[in-house]
């Protein structure tokens, strides 16, 4: 049973990271683009 919530938090832990990392990669084009348009 404990392994179990390992692999679960494990999972939560990747899928926040993941979105996170897209977050931040969006953050970034949104002021490229802006550099870009001016």
């Amino acid at each position: 049973m404990i392994e179990f919530f390992i692999e679960l938090i494990g999972e939560i832990a990747d899928l926040f990271l993941g979105l996170w990392i897209d977050n931040i990669g969006l953050k970034r084009k949104k002021r490229s683009n802006k550099g870009s348009a001016v």
